[in-house]
């Protein structure tokens, strides 16, 4: 009897440190990597919405994973900005106001611009500093 508590003893003791090594070891990899970003301003935008006298007015910044992309988001400039705006003249006033309504918005951004610039490391639009009337 005394050999089986001896045993279970070290049996539990092994296990015990093994755990704890294996905690050591994973719990420091088990972060998410921070994917460095870079932000391109493209400054203030202001148009009518959806054929209606509503307006909106605000900031755009465009945010890529890849530091070329500032470049080229630059020299197509023009053509970021008829796509933003024709973008935004096509909602409806509500969708402008609402988070659901906005993240479409983003993502009809996103997608127009990687279809007719060819920049595929758009992350995200953000809208700042902007109101809807």
């Amino acid at each position: 009897m005394k050999k089986i508590v001896i045993y279970s003893i070290a049996g539990v003791a092994v296990l015990a440190i093994g755990f704890a090594v294996a905690f050591f070891l994973f719990s420091g990899k088990t972060e998410a990597k921070q994917i460095k970003t870079y932000n391109y301003d493209m400054g203030v935008f202001s148009t009518n919405i959806g054929g209606t006298k509503n307006f909106f007015k605000g900031n755009i910044i465009i945010e890529s994973t890849d530091k070329k992309a500032e470049t080229v988001l630059a020299e197509k400039n023009a053509i970021l900005r008829d796509i933003i705006l024709e973008t935004i003249i096509q909602q409806k006033p509500e969708d402008m106001v609402s988070p659901d309504g906005m993240n479409g918005i983003k993502k009809d951004i996103i997608d127009k611009i990687k279809t007719r610039v060819g920049i595929d490391s758009i992350e995200n639009i953000y809208f700042t500093d902007y109101i809807v009337q």
